[in-house]
């Protein structure tokens, strides 16, 4: 029996004569030159395959190419779903693809195309160097046309996410019976995912036939798979019987963290089975088992087994009759459980007295965070339970329910909507500082806990439902429509292999090896290793935005091959030096390498647009910028709809949409960076505006309070915000508070007033939510502002800032952003060895520190900037003292002999992947109750930075040396988990 089809897949019938087909026409090179990879060559090379192959042109694939030459941008994005591109036109395509380098995401769902059709694609791609994403999904693809595929995937390219939903993998019962697993159609793809080349870390195959035979030959690839971390298999028809496969699978790989096996039919031995796999993994961190016919006796399994698995965090139970034995069960797990943030047992019939027993549950854990319990008719007595536990629960931020059951006296729907308002605000007051889901935030967020989202289907009936986990916890198979990226990679885990990822783009790029060889970061020593507790390691790094990266900056000559005589090929070979060098692949691989090679415990960065990869391909190198259980990311600009009079203005909004996230990023809105990359082509819904962020290392520290956005507007509308992060140290509970923003540009005294202005300006924050009223807006505190607070409070506090302004500005006699923020008592500088404190040179050194060098071409879009030369020091880390000091300087400091030697090295650069360095720097943290108010240099407190920080830091290491077992355990695994699935939600 075939799978159903969802209602958007097309109906094909399958034909006894495909076994029959024939390879079509190979494409002829005489004609066609694979030199010209311009939008216009592709158009070029797309005409000419269709002419030799004597069909027209497809309409939609053509007019794709026709708008990337009209507008002379690079193609990176084949999006040509229900094109009706078949077989044959499939031979045109792969022709594009060969020659189109900058293609980073290839869609062609639903059209047709077949086993030649399939292998013509797979071939197109193969050593493609930057193609990562590829759907195939609802092709009539069978197991002939998968072995070109398969190839694709053991090559170790660029692919990581792959879509073969809705394809024809189903053997024949006769075949079936007699044949081993290893002749099965899906054998092809599992030797692929065995071969140690294999990238590939997202793998699709929903509705796709999979068969006993073919799941056995999946899984015995899988076993030996290091790299796969999202695994679909959706409504295969998988039984209790095939559930032996999968627990194999879970027994066998250490790799898997995302298993989704919704709609299938496991049943209650099913569920068994797989529980009983489950208690030897200690890698899965979501599992997905809606709707799969299981019972209260399959619940009770799975629930036997969360008491001590360590690595679980998302369950989905709903859709099954989970009912009140089950739920029983779950109670007693879930009081003893550490890991499970987020539980779905939606349309479980739980009826009342599941509530109830659930409502034990919630009083006495204190980690579930989310949970969903829509459709299960908890009725007046279920939802009152709920809303007395939740007085007593402080760590459930949102508990999805429904309200007006069927057959219900208004009054009982009274009580019922009462509760329920209650239960939400509880959610609100947990949050400490939330947003009103409903009304203030669009979208997803708005969604997440049972609002209605426009741009998505209803799921509430459907068989592949589960909002509030596909939302808010489940790695994203999809990015969002809202969202598309230029490019990504495959997430490496090592310096060598991000550099690796580098070298191999840039020789693509026609690059010279002795240019590709340059030391990280041009530093002539290795990075010191990451120093132990209690100092912190921070990186304060403006990482140049993608959409103002290729702003005519002026660079090195990095091409191989040598250059020409003629002014007119001197101008071309000067603009794809530039390409090279701010490559956006090669870049994000190269700051890649500096994080892993450094090894900081916080990043602060500034002109970030390209979040979704940066979540991804940090979170790879075991780091975190907070939203767990978020949506997935899209920017903010797209939920920012023009409002009625009458609804929250811009700034509350914008506000609302960045709590919304729950990640430590803030970007502006509308920015400069946006509006290029509008302007050279890029959709506007695609293209991000550039923002400031924080990333922390997710098994060593964690998120202390919900990060404060203090948002601010011009008369223009644009809004931005500083971020306030309050962390944690797992170890040995050490706060540490990282303030991160990004002043205005600009050198001229009038640009400095103004950064002067942005330093005081009050800022706003958004009140929690109060039930039955508007969100109100309340004062938040300025930059300096948030200093003063932390000295007052003795709570250590960094302040990660681009300040566009140097401390020795020739005018800084009348005032200045560093005599400013030095003057803010007990606040340092990491540069007050090279100024003092109103600026001046000390005379440290002959030559002082900068962090930036760069100057613009005639080729720029920003005339101001034209033929000026930067070479300043604008990059800086404030900190509060006594609570912290500077032993030293991790990374440079940078310095030039005189303008020439500037000049001879400028930024962005191949060793140096932005128009900035990195400041690295090691402080050490003494929290403030060892500290203590009156800490001074005589009493050996850390008030000058002097000879009491030994002392100091020996007995803190001392601490933390004898911190808990439990936390150390804690910590090791979360450092061990977190990285694939954040690499999977992000793409």
């Amino acid at each position: 029996m075939l799978c159903a089809r969802r209602a958007r897949a097309c109906v094909w019938k399958r034909r006894a004569h495909m076994s029959a087909h024939t390879e079509a026409p190979h494409m002829s090179a005489q004609a066609l030159s694979h030199e010209d990879s311009s939008p216009a060559g592709l158009l070029a090379a797309y005409d000419a395959a269709h002419d030799e192959l004597g069909s027209p042109p497809q309409s939609r694939v053509r007019a794709a190419l026709e708008g990337a030459a009209q507008r002379g941008t690079p193609l990176t994005h084949l999006a040509l779903r229900s094109a009706g591109v078949g077989s044959q036109g499939a031979q045109a395509v792969a022709e594009v693809l060969s020659r189109d380098t900058n293609l980073t995401q290839v869609s062609l769902e639903d059209n047709a195309l077949g086993d030649d059709g399939a292998a013509a694609i797979a071939r197109g791609l193969n050593g493609h160097p930057s193609v990562f994403r590829l759907n195939i999904g609802y092709n009539e693809i069978t197991g002939r046309g998968l072995r070109g595929v398969a190839e694709l995937v053991a090559a170790g390219g660029p692919l990581l996410c792959l879509d073969l939903s809705g394809n024809n993998f189903y053997q024949n019962v006769a075949v079936a019976m007699v044949a081993p697993a290893g002749m099965s159609p899906l054998a092809p793809l599992g030797r692929a995912l065995a071969s140690a080349e294999c990238r590939l870390q997202l793998l699709l195959l929903d509705q796709a036939d999979v068969d006993a035979k073919s799941l056995a030959a999946l899984v015995d690839g899988l076993l030996r798979n290091t790299s796969l971390v999202n695994l679909r298999l959706s409504e295969n028809n998988i039984d209790a019987r095939s559930a032996s496969l999968i627990g194999k699978l879970l027994r066998g790989n250490t790799a898997l963290t995302s298993l989704d096996l919704r709609d299938n039919k496991l049943a209650d031995a099913g569920a068994a089975t797989l529980a009983a796999a489950l208690a030897a993994n200690s890698s899965l961190k979501c599992l997905v088992l809606w709707s799969n016919g299981i019972a209260e006796q399959g619940a009770a399994a799975v629930a036997s087994v969360l008491s001590e698995q360590p690595s679980l965090r998302i369950l989905d139970l709903g859709g099954n009759a989970v009912g009140v034995g089950g739920v029983e069960a779950l109670k007693a797990a879930l009081l003893r459980n550490r890991s499970l943030h987020t539980l779905g047992l939606a349309n479980a019939q739980l009826g009342h007295e599941g509530g109830i027993a659930l409502a034990g549950a919630i009083e006495g854990n204190a980690h579930l965070t989310r949970l969903d319990l829509r459709r299960n008719s908890l009725h007046v007595a279920g939802l009152m339970a709920l809303r007395l536990a939740m007085k007593t629960n402080s760590a459930l931020l949102e508990v999805a329910v429904d309200t007006a059951f069927v057959g219900e006296a208004a009054e009982d729907r009274e009580l019922e909507q009462s509760f329920a308002a209650e239960i939400k605000a509880a959610c609100a007051a947990n949050k400490d500082r939330t947003h009103n889901e409903a009304s203030a935030v669009p979208g997803e967020a708005a969604a997440a806990l049972g609002g209605t989202d426009p741009s998505r289907p209803d799921s509430s009936g459907g068989s592949r439902a589960l909002d509030l986990l596909a939302r808010k916890g489940l790695p994203a198979a999809e990015p969002t429509a809202a969202v598309s990226h230029p490019f990504s990679q495959p997430f490496p885990a090592t310096a060598a292999e991000c550099r690796a990822l580098g070298r191999a783009r840039l020789q693509a790029l026609g690059v010279a090896e002795a240019a590709i060889d340059v030391p990280l970061l041009g530093a002539a020593a290795p990075p010191p290793p990451p120093p132990p507790p209690p100092r912190v390691r921070v990186m304060q790094w403006n990482l140049l935005a993608r959409g103002m990266a290729s702003d005519g900056f002026e660079v090195e000559d990095v091409l191989a091959e040598p250059p020409a005589d003629d002014e007119s090929a001197a101008v071309a070979r000067a603009a794809r030096n530039l390409s090279a060098v701010v490559d956006p692949l090669a870049r994000w691989a190269r700051v890649r390498e500096a994080v892993a090679a450094y090894s900081p415990d916080l990043i602060a960065v500034q002109e970030l647009d390209w979040l979704p990869e940066a979540i991804g391909g940090l979170a790879a190198l075991g780091y975190e910028c907070g939203g767990s259980g978020a949506p997935p990311y899209a920017p903010p600009h797209t939920q920012l709809k023009p409002t009625p009079a009458d609804e929250p203005p811009p700034l509350a909004s914008y506000l609302a949409v960045l709590e919304a996230s729950g990640r430590a990023f803030a970007p502006k809105v509308p920015s400069v960076c946006r509006q290029l990359k509008v302007a050279a082509g890029e959709a506007s819904d695609a293209a991000c505006d550039d923002g400031i962020c924080l990333f922390w290392k997710s098994g060593a520290w964690e998120a202390a309070a919900p990060v404060e956005y203090c948002g601010s507007s011009n008369a223009a509308g644009r809004c931005r915000a500083h971020l306030r992060v309050r962390l944690r140290r797992i170890a040995d509970g050490a706060p540490l508070t990282a303030v991160v923003a990004h002043l205005g540009s600009g050198s001229s005294a009038g640009a400095e007033a103004l950064r002067l202005a942005e330093l005081e300006a009050p800022t706003t924050l958004l009140a929690p939510h109060v039930l039955g009223e508007p969100r109100r807006e309340v004062a938040g505190p300025s930059l300096l502002g948030c200093l003063r607070e932390a000295v007052a409070a003795n709570e250590p506090t960094l302040l990660c800032l681009d300040a566009n302004s140097e401390p020795d500005r020739a005018d800084r006699a009348a005032g200045s952003v560093w005599a400013a923020v030095r003057g803010v008592e007990g606040v340092r500088s990491v540069w007050e060895e090279w100024f003092d404190s109103s600026g001046a040179p000390t005379g440290a050194a002959a030559a002082q520190p900068v962090s930036t060098n760069k100057r613009r071409g005639q080729l720029s879009r920003q005339p101001a900037k034209v033929d000026e030369h930067a070479c300043r020091l604008i990059d800086h880390v404030f900190y509060t003292a006594p609570t912290l000091a500077l032993p030293e300087h991790a990374f440079g400091p940078v310095a030039f002999a005189d303008e020439a030697a500037a000049l001879a090295a400028p930024l962005p650069s191949l060793a140096v992947p932005s128009d900035h360095y990195p400041v690295v720097v090691d402080l050490l943290l003494q929290p403030a109750a060892e500290v203590g108010a009156e800490a001074t240099p005589e009493n050996g407190g850390l008030a000058s930075g002097g000879e009491g920080a030994a002392a100091e830091e020996e007995e803190a290491a001392a601490a933390a040396a004898t911190a808990s077992a439990e936390a150390a355990e804690a910590a090791g695994i979360e450092a061990a988990a977190a990285a694939a699935v954040a690499a999977a939600a992000a793409t």
